[in-house]
């Protein structure tokens, strides 16, 4: 057999572990034997580039690279209206870190990356909906009302239906209702600004002012309007006249009032001649009125324009025919109908509302109710391509291969239909920059974590499945992803959280301790994976993994890991590639698997 015709091994790679010196801990990888090293973006500093990659060179170790956002650095999920009340940070920072990453990398000179979509936007729990209101750009996250959970229930009890599916079914009505709620909400706002902007012109409020003002603009003192809305004013205590000019007002409508029947009348001859007799006065009242006027002027025209700005925003949310009766102003107050402001919607009419007028659009987005072209989609899967497509061109641009790693079940990049739709989305994005399919294939792909989708596996309880519906194990998971592996990382746990265990940790007794991760690698070659392998083993919950309550239930702490009377820690979280416990003095127990498939040595 040619080394051609032989099966791939696969070695295992090791992990940065995080807070420690890179150059410190790659050393450590090269003594042990690892065959790559997969460096941490929190970790690397531009000081230690140039150690890294002459140590890495010299020894011939490859390197690749990890991208998680801890912090919310790389945060592309999250609309910007929510950004700040989930604590992540803004658009033009997220822009500037990324840069920044791949400065290093091309500098290090990686050419694999391993990257999270991901680390805040939490994964929908069945009792729960998380959407987006794309009226307001904003996130939702709200847990169903109590008697929407218990009509979950009751299908499930009464139609002996799968409770996950009953509760999905619940979700698809409830976003109707939400749409409904915001559609109402979006109309009651249109109608409230259409009435302030038009009651602002009342009399009771600004009207009184600027018809006065109009009056003395046209020099037309001798209409008895111009005195009736003086006086009004002034009775609403909304000119702030001094003492002389109150006597003059007071003077007119003392004197110059003459009563018809049962009605009063200002003349307004004698009320212009006592203006013309105090001019000074006169001149003073004119002022304060012409002031008060431009207030109230730019008070309209603020509400007019707000008015003007949410129909034409919300549009699409509106009833065809509400659209049609509506009739808004330009900046010079010209009529418009909403067809001469947003032309796109008499060109698009049969996108936009049904045949029945009704809006095709919705303003909740979510899974059950969004649609592309007829198939039901993610909208979190378009806006994060939408938003990672000029960061995936540019790592295409400098021949990076990035893998967008499938998350665990904390965190909403965990299905595999959400991760088929997220890169169907972003190879579609790079296609409209005009990137060639063939360099999107060979660029961009997914992050295989396996101690992930282990967490996504279906199991029971009680006689109760929770997980993913026919996903058994990993390779399940990985068999339900459409697009090509191109990173992996391999830890284990037990199924109830992301633990970063050791291989072999979870091994039944009686196997051997890389029964796991040899079927893994087995499911790998038969799909032909050539990249690499990474060890993400933690010490028992790691510094960072959270802490598996089986573990602490099974482990006998403290001594929970050692190896001839040595503490693993000792040895540093994500060493070893198999449990540390395997006696390397019994090689039918070793399987080559000690120290990344190589012994070092006796170090104890």
């Amino acid at each position: 057999m040619t080394d051609e015709e032989a099966p791939k091994k696969y070695m295992l790679g090791m992990a940065h572990p995080l807070g420690e010196p890179a150059v410190s801990t790659l050393n450590r990888a090269i003594n042990w034997g690892a065959p790559q090293f997969e460096l941490g973006a929190a970790d690397i500093t531009r000081t230690g580039i140039q150690a890294v990659k002459e140590l890495s060179r010299i020894n011939k170790m490859e390197l690749t690279y990890h991208v998680p956002s801890y912090q919310g650095e790389l945060e592309f999920m999250i609309p910007d209206n929510s950004r700040q009340q989930m604590r992540a940070h803004s658009k033009e920072d997220t822009k500037r870190y990324m840069d920044t990453q791949i400065q290093y990398i091309k500098e290090i000179d990686v050419k694999n990356v391993m990257m999270h979509p991901t680390t805040m936007m939490p994964a929908e729990e069945p009792d729960t909906i998380i959407a987006y209101d794309q009226s307001s750009d904003q996130l939702i996250v709200q847990k169903l009302p109590e008697d929407e959970i218990k009509k979950a229930e009751y299908i499930t009890k009464t139609q002996k239906k799968d409770w996950r599916d009953a509760y999905e079914n619940v979700k698809k009505d409830y976003i109707k209702e939400l749409n409904n709620e915001f559609q109402r909400k979006i109309g009651a706002q249109i109608g409230q600004l259409l009435h302030q902007s038009e009651m602002y012109s009342e009399p009771q409020y600004g009207g009184s002012i600027l018809k006065a003002n109009n009056y003395f603009e046209s020099n037309n003192t001798k209409n008895e309007e111009l005195y009736t809305n003086l006086i009004r004013s002034h009775g609403k205590g909304e000119l702030m006249l001094n003492e002389s000019e109150k006597k003059v007002l007071e003077k007119i409508e003392r004197d110059c009032i003459t009563q018809e029947g049962f009605s009063a009348r200002i003349n307004a001859e004698k009320a212009e001649k006592v203006l013309k007799e105090n001019s000074e006065v006169f001149n003073s009242i004119k002022n304060k009125v012409k002031d008060r006027a431009e207030q109230w002027d730019y008070v309209i025209e603020t509400q007019k324009k707000q008015y003007n700005d949410t129909v034409v925003k919300y549009a699409e949310f509106i009833p065809k025919k509400f659209i049609e009766n509506i009739t808004i102003h330009d900046e010079k107050g010209k009529k418009l109908s909403l067809k001469d402001m947003r032309p796109d919607l008499a060109e698009n009419e049969n996108k936009i509302w049904n045949s029945d007028g009704a809006p095709k659009q919705q303003i909740v987005l979510h899974r059950t109710n969004y649609e592309v072209n007829g198939e039901k989609k993610d909208p979190f899967a378009k806006k994060f391509a939408d938003e990672f497509a000029p960061f995936a061109e540019k790592a295409i641009k400098e021949g990076i291969t990035i893998g967008l790693e499938v998350m665990d079940r904390r965190y909403y990049c965990s299905t595999p239909e959400f991760m088929n739709q997220m890169m169907d989305s972003l190879k579609e994005n790079l296609k409209q920059k005009g990137i060639s399919e063939e360099k999107i294939e060979k660029h961009i792909g997914l992050g295989f974590d396996y101690g992930h989708a282990n967490t996504m596996v279906e199991y029971e309880v009680d006689g109760k499945k929770y997980g993913l519906k026919g996903i058994t194990s990993p390779e399940k998971f990985a068999e339900k992803l459409k697009h090509d592996i191109v990173h992996v990382h391999y830890s284990e746990n037990w199924g109830d959280t992301d633990a970063h265990l050791p291989v072999g940790r979870t091994t039944k007794e009686g196997e051997a301790p890389d029964k796991k991760f040899k079927e893994f690698t087995n499911y790998l070659r038969s799909k032909g994976y050539e990249g690499p392998i990474i060890s993400e083993g933690f010490l028992a919950g790691g510094k960072i993994a959270p802490i598996s309550y089986r573990e602490a239930a099974t482990a006998a702490m403290p001594g929970f890991y050692s190896a001839y009377g040595t503490p693993t820690g000792t040895l540093a979280a994500m060493g070893p590639s198999y449990q540390i416990a395997l006696d390397p003095l019994h090689p039918d127990k070793n399987r080559e698997g000690y120290f990344f498939g190589r012994w070092a040595g006796d170090f104890f």
